[in-house]
């Protein structure tokens, strides 16, 4: 059978569908170009409420692959389109100028939304003080530092009350009553008990979905012209699904 004859070099026409064929050298890491769909050509409209302009430029539109690996590391290729197949006359052309196709993705990050819950005490502390007459409503001038606290509404605090404890050597904090004297001038010796938070305090923050983002940056150099775009994704994984995405995906127009 003869060889499908070769027409010379030529723009292709309105119906023109193209299969390319990549020739691809990867920086790292050492793996090829996956043309995911045939190619094609866009014919733009003319648009009349631009007084009769064209709304696009003419395109050539071609789904690729960008291996990204299990790691999420940088990776870099370039592609050059060297080929196009006519749907018509089933032959092929070589481009007269071929588009060269520049791809780097930066390492993938995770992102994590941080909601503001509260703060907590580090470690809350019990602490007494030796006194006479405690009570549970008394002022500073009785019970010192366990003085009942109030909140922003002026209400008292109970959990803040100081707890009363009679005096003796085996109490909770051993203490001496005194004589039967002190007792009748001073009243009955005791001890007010309260917890408080005298140390340092800790933002409590809320971890919410984890997204993982990444950097696209295509460069498109047809002769003289270079064209450089770079687009910055975000895809919101969940549970497993983080573990199990190998490959990036893009649309090139040029």
């Amino acid at each position: 059978m003869a060889p499908r004859p070769r027409p010379p070099h030529s723009r292709p026409g309105n119906h023109a569908v193209f299969l390319l064929l990549a020739a691809a050298a990867l920086v790292e890491p050492a793996v090829g170009v996956e043309i995911l769909s045939k190619s094609r050509l866009e014919r733009c409209a003319l648009d009349s409420g631009a007084g009769g302009a064209l709304a696009c430029d003419r395109k050539l539109v071609l789904n690729l692959a960008v291996p990204s690996g299990s790691s999420g590391g940088e990776s870099s290729l370039v592609a050059q389109v060297v080929e196009v197949e006519e749907n018509d006359a089933q032959a092929m052309q070589t481009v007269r100028d071929p588009p060269v196709i520049t791809i780097n993705k930066s390492a993938v990050y995770a992102l994590y939304a941080l909601s503001y819950m509260r703060d907590v005490a580090y470690k809350p502390e019990e602490m007494f003080t030796k006194t006479h007459k405690c009570e549970s409503d008394a002022g500073a001038d009785v019970v010192g530092v366990c003085e009942r606290l109030w909140d922003q509404n002026g209400h008292v605090i109970e959990q803040t009350e100081p707890v009363c404890c009679p005096c003796g050597p085996h109490r909770r904090v051993g203490s001496s009553c005194g004589s039967i004297f002190d007792k009748m001038i001073k009243g009955k010796a005791n001890t007010a008990h309260c917890v408080r938070f005298p140390g340092d305090w800790y933002h409590v923050f809320e971890i919410g979905t984890r997204s993982t983002g990444y950097s696209i940056r295509v460069q498109v150099k047809k002769g003289s012209s270079v064209t450089v775009d770079t687009k910055i994704l975000h895809c919101y994984l969940r549970l497993l699904l983080v573990q199990r995405i190998k490959q990036l995906f893009l649309k090139i127009t040029f």
